[in-house]
Order: C-alpha cells, then structure tokens, then sequence
C-alpha cells in the first residue's frame, strides 16, 4: 500500500511537467538572465533623458565669513529631439578689506548669478531619430528578449512534449515485449515437453531458446529506450537524475480541427516570433542607415543664453 501511494505521489502528468520545465529549465533560466540584462540597458539609456541635477560647493559650513567661497547648483535635461537644457545658479563670495587708517573691518560680498541655456543642433545631431538612438536600440533589445523568451518556452514546451510521449511510448514497447517474452517461455517449455514425449525433434526446441532469447535482447532495449527518454525528460524539466518519477500513460484524444493551407500560412505569418524578430532588426538596420546618413552633415547648432 505504502509502495502503491509513492508512486501515485510521484506520478507526472504532461501539464506538471510543462510547469516544471518552464520554471526550471536551462535554456528558460537563461533567457530570463537576458531579459534582465536588456532591463538594466534600457534603465540606463531612459536615464540620459531624465533631470540630472549636479551640486558644487567649495568652503566652509561653519564659517560664514571665509573668502572665495563657491555656492553652486547645475540643473541639465536633454529632450529627445537633441535639444539641451541647462540652468545654472549659485554665489561666490569676496573679501574686500578696510582702508587705511580707518578701523573698519573687511566687507564680505557675494556675487550671485543664474545662467539658462538652451542648444538645439540644426544639421548632425537634429531629430529623434538621432538622439534617442541609443533609447531606440535599448527598447529593440527589449523587445526581442521577450521574443526569444517565448520562443525558448514554445521550443521547450515542444521538447518536453516529445519526451514525455516517448517515454510514454517504450513504457507501451516494455509491455508488448513482455508479454512476447511470456509467450515465448511458454512456448519453449512447451517444446522442452514435447521433446520429452518425443513429439518434436531437438531441432524445434532450439529454435524456441532462440525465440526466447531474442524476446528477452527486445525487451532489454525497450527498458533501455524508457531510461533514456525519462532521463531526456528528467534533464528538460530541470530535475536532478537521481529523481525517480512516473508517468501518466493515459494519453487524451483531442479531435484537431481541419485547417487550409492558405489559412496555416497567414497565421504563421502573423504570429511566427522569428519572422517578427527578423522584421524589427529589418527597421533597426533602417533606422542605423539614416543615423549614419545624419552624422555625414555638418556640424551646426543655435544656442542661446539667458542670464
């Protein structure tokens, strides 16, 4: 009973193996580390469109009477038409002393200013298609990490399939040669009888030793063949080879709906990942050729500053 349990426990069906392997498996790990990666560039190329706000300060905070002390604060924001921001604000302070002859101390003064300025580049370096080059091929990168993450689950998915129904198939091999082995024992006792009786020559009884042994050499392949399919299975579903596992060989008949040609062709070609991989690097090589096509013109911007 306790034996029939455990086995029941340890029982897999198709849909846990799927979750298992699209939890655990290698190539599924691995694509999640990609994805990550593209997360981090994309962070980092989204920053050069954020605030970036810079202090400066030279002196002493607990004096407030030092000379040539520097107070300063640089604000900048670039816009992803190339155009840049910046606005600066701070003080400086100086010392002048007292004359002669007077007893009047020295005067400290502080010399405040606030400066914005704006440049726009005309020719190289105008228009989003420029500036957000890095951001563009960021979210490219992105993008096709999701791609291949689900072409790694789909590529998976199939290959756990394969393997559970293989595995399920030898089981089935295990069962016919085992009963053809059974029948082919039967067989030879039956002769080693008849040969006692003097019924049968000694020539019908080696032949069925010989059926035997070539029903035990099939058998002895279909356990082999069920081994390395659950061990094929055991390395997709990410589990370590000691596991020992059952499969469910109850395998469901689903009626496939009939499909033309022409309608199998439109839906791959609407939702074959490959191909839309190949279609996004198709405008990102677009996109390279009028980057480098801008980087040719001259070198011009307008700026203007405001105090």
């Amino acid at each position: 009973m306790f034996q029939s349990l455990l086995q029941i426990t340890l029982a897999v069906t198709l849909t846990d193996a799927l979750k298992e392997a699209l939890a655990k498996n290698e190539r599924v790990v691995n694509q999640g580390d990609a994805i990550a990666q593209a997360d981090l560039g994309l962070r980092l190329a989204r920053n050069t469109f954020k605030p970036k706000v810079t202090p400066n300060m030279f002196g002493s905070f607990g004096r407030t009477d030092v000379s040539s002390q520097t107070y300063r604060v640089d604000v900048s924001q670039k816009l992803v038409t190339g155009t840049e921001l910046r606005l600066s604000t701070g003080t400086v302070s100086a010392q002048i002393p007292g004359q002669l002859g007077q007893a009047a101390t020295d005067v400290l003064f502080y010399n405040a200013d606030t400066t914005m300025t704006l440049s726009q580049p005309l020719l190289r370096g105008l228009g989003p298609s420029v500036a957000r080059r890095s951001l563009t091929t960021a979210e490219l990168r992105r993008q096709d990490a999701d791609r291949q993450q689900a072409l790694s689950e789909q590529q998976v998915a199939i290959d756990v399939a394969a393997a559970y129904y293989r595995v399920v198939s030898q089981q089935s091999f295990v069962e016919v040669a085992t009963q053809s082995l059974l029948r082919a024992r039967r067989l030879r006792d039956a002769s080693e009888a008849k040969l006692d009786a003097g019924l049968v020559s000694q020539l019908d009884v080696l032949r069925s030793q010989q059926l035997v042994a070539q029903a035990e050499t099939q058998l002895f392949d279909a356990q082999s063949g069920v081994e390395d399919a659950r061990d094929q299975l055991t390395f997709l579903m990410g589990r370590r080879s000691t596991e020992t596992f059952t499969v469910d060989s109850d395998v469901p008949r689903v009626a496939p709906e009939p499909i033309d040609v022409a309608a199998a062709t439109h839906m791959a070609l609407s939702n074959r990942l490959d191909l839309k991989s190949r279609i996004a690097a198709r405008d990102d090589a677009e996109n390279q050729i009028r980057y480098s096509r801008n980087q040719l013109l001259p070198q011009r911007s307008e700026e203007h500053t405001s105090e």
